[in-house]
Order: structure tokens, then C-alpha cells, then sequence
């Protein structure tokens, strides 16, 4: 008996060792994985939070890029256009000594050979100061003026916009018929906005030319409308009018023909305005020679990529040419020391008359004395 109690207590002894092996092995392997799991988690922040840095590093020197380029454009410096990524064709091309100077002041060199091998560095500038399209992103019944020229001065045909919603939405108005039908709700918040554009002949500055060639309209986005979308302006239309437009997938696109409008078509000013909602408005038009215009100190396209490191970024931006504060909208002004029928400005001089109950308001233009 007393040997069959030692042999059974061995057993147990030797089971008990086992098991303990097992868990202590079990624990290794499960504090080996949290430890494996802890460092790549700490590894994967800290990549993140170097691409964090890296990105913001290649966007200022995106951002550095399109300033200094838009200096040199300003300062009328640079050819129109550059197309090419190339360092030859770059006219910033510098190397690790020298220096570039806007406005007299000097600045580091940031366009870099290309063998350089600096860890932050512009690696393609490109720019066109006569785009074929002008963009604009406009708020909610946000103004803006625009001029609509074609850099050689040719006649301009056709000018062609398109538009949509800033926030995706695709829903219209419905059928329109003629547009006439439109009656301005108070609120469309889930449709593509309707588009103000007011469109001014400026070929010649005197105050009955640009009365007699101005068109003022509301383009409506509809789901049903027949025959094309555009419309053939005619001179001395002076009202204002509805017109509807197909729009395709969220996307709306309207044409003027300016052929009949007036003689002289090389110089256009339009006045945008989204109405409920804010939205993406682009611009395109054809000369009398059928080609593309080129327009003229209206906006350049800037487009910059830069590396920091092993992460790239490239900005593209429309930028507004000319001054630096926006032409107020309707706004024009008259040259000192003109006067009477000389004046090329507007007249500004109009009075609200009462004439009682039975006839309410009227408008007096005193400038027509």
C-alpha cells in the first residue's frame, strides 16, 4: 500500500509540472503577441503621425510654390504658359547656390535639379496665364465679376457655362415649359442652384452702349426641356429672363450665341450669383475662328507638386487675376473730368417719389434731364 501511494503522488507531481509548463508557456505566448501587437500598434502611430508631418511639409511647399509663381505672373516675368515638367523648360531654373528674388527679396532656391536630392522639394511647377476655362466655387448668393476676354483681342462667339451643387445634389425643379413658369420658391434645399447671369458688352464704355447690350437671366435646372440648351442673344433684349436647362447627372450646361448680340465681341463682363445653395461654376468659350478662347486677366491656372520625403502632394488653384480685392458688383466708375453726355460711368442720381395711395411709388432718373 505504502508503495501504490508514492507511485500515484509521483504521478500527480509530474501532471501538476506539465500543466504548469503549458500555462507558463501559454502566458508567454500570449504577453509575446501583446508585446508584438503594442509595437506595431506604436509603429503604426508613429508612421502616421511622420505622414502627418510629411504632408504638411509637401502641402507649404505646394502652397510656397503657387505664391512665388503668382508673383512672378503679377510681375509679368514669366512666358504665358509652361506645360512641361522639365527642369530646362522651368523658368525658375536655379541651382543649390543661387538665389531667386521676388519683389527684391531674395529667397531660398526651391526648385531643385534633378539630381538634387533634398528631402523636401517642388518637383513639378506648371501655370497658364490664359486658361481655356475659368472656375469658380461660389457661395450661397455670393457676387462675382468677371471679365470675358480672348488674349489676341478675336471676337468671341459662343460662351458656354455649366454648373453644380456644392454638395452633390442632383434633384431640379421639374418640368419648366419656357421657364416663364418659374415663380422662385422660398426654399429648394436639396436641388442643384438656379444661376443669375448678367452679361455686359464692355466693347464699348458709354452708357447707352452698355444699356442696349446687357442681358439679364435666370438659368433654371429642369428635367424636361425641348430642343438645346442655349439661346441665341439679340441685341437690345433688355428684360430679364427665365431659361430652363437640362442637367445631366447633377451637372447643368447652358449656351449663349453671340452672334447677333452685337457687332463688336471682344470684351464681355459677367456678373455670377448662385441662388439656394452654393455650387462649382465653369466657363468656356469659342471665337469666330471656332477655336477655343484663351481668356485674358481673368484667372490663372496655377498647378504645383511637391515631396517631402516619400509623400507627394499637388495643388491646383484658379487664381483670380489682377487686383487683389474683387470688382464690387455693379459698380463702375466715372473718370474725373467728364460730365454731362461724356460721362462713360453710370448714373447714380435716381429718386423714390411718393405719389400717394392711388399711384404708390414711382422712380425718377434725374440723370435724363
Amino acid at each position: 500500500m505504502i508503495k501504490l501511494s508514492t507511485m500515484s503522488s509521483k504521478r500527480t507531481l509530474k501532471e501538476q509540472g506539465f500543466v504548469s509548463i503549458i500555462v507558463a508557456a501559454t502566458i508567454m505566448i500570449l504577453l509575446s503577441l501583446i508585446t508584438i501587437g503594442f509595437t506595431r500598434l506604436m509603429q503604426r502611430e508613429q508612421r502616421e503621425a511622420l505622414d502627418r508631418q510629411l504632408t504638411r511639409q509637401a502641402t507649404y511647399a505646394a502652397e510656397s510654390g503657387i505664391n512665388t509663381i503668382w508673383e512672378y505672373i503679377l510681375d509679368e516675368s514669366v512666358q504665358e504658359q509652361k506645360t512641361e515638367c522639365s527642369h530646362d523648360q522651368n523658368p525658375f531654373h536655379i541651382d543649390d547656390t543661387t538665389f531667386i528674388t521676388s519683389n527684391g527679396v531674395e529667397a531660398v532656391p526651391y526648385f531643385d535639379e534633378a539630381d538634387d536630392t533634398a528631402s523636401i522639394q517642388i518637383t513639378c511647377a506648371l501655370y497658364d496665364k490664359n486658361p481655356q476655362s475659368l472656375t469658380y466655387t461660389l457661395g450661397k448668393n455670393e457676387d462675382v465679376v468677371t471679365p470675358f476676354e480672348d488674349k489676341d483681342g478675336t471676337p468671341i462667339d459662343s460662351i458656354t457655362v455649366s454648373w453644380n451643387s456644392q454638395v452633390g445634389n442632383t434633384a431640379v425643379h421639374g418640368s419648366c415649359g419656357d421657364g416663364d413658369d418659374f415663380e422662385f420658391p422660398a426654399s429648394m434645399d436639396d436641388n442643384i442652384p438656379v444661376l443669375r447671369l448678367d452679361l455686359y458688352n464692355t466693347s464699348n464704355l458709354d452708357r447707352t452702349s452698355i444699356a442696349n447690350n446687357s442681358y439679364f437671366m435666370y438659368l433654371i435646372p429642369c428635367d424636361s426641356v425641348s430642343g438645346t440648351n442655349g439661346v441665341d442673344l439679340e441685341q437690345d433684349q433688355r428684360s430679364i429672363y427665365k431659361l430652363p436647362v437640362n442637367c445631366d447627372g447633377g451637372e447643368c450646361t447652358f449656351s449663349f450665341n453671340l452672334s447677333d448680340f452685337v457687332t463688336d465681341r471682344t470684351s464681355f463682363f459677367v456678373r455670377q450669383k448662385l441662388l439656394y445653395g452654393a455650387g462649382r461654376v465653369t466657363y468656356t468659350a469659342i471665337d469666330e475662328n471656332r477655336e477655343p478662347v484663351e481668356f485674358k486677366d481673368s484667372q490663372s491656372v496655377i498647378d504645383v507638386t511637391a515631396r517631402a520625403s516619400d509623400v507627394v502632394r499637388r495643388l491646383l488653384v484658379h487664381v483670380p487675376y489682377g487686383a487683389t480685392d474683387p470688382v464690387p458688383a455693379g459698380v463702375a466708375t466715372v473718370e474725373e473730368g467728364y460730365t454731362g453726355a461724356n460721362n462713360s460711368g453710370f448714373c447714380k442720381d435716381i429718386t423714390v417719389i411718393d405719389d400717394g395711395p392711388a399711384s404708390g411709388y414711382k422712380i425718377e432718373n434725374n440723370c435724363l434731364d
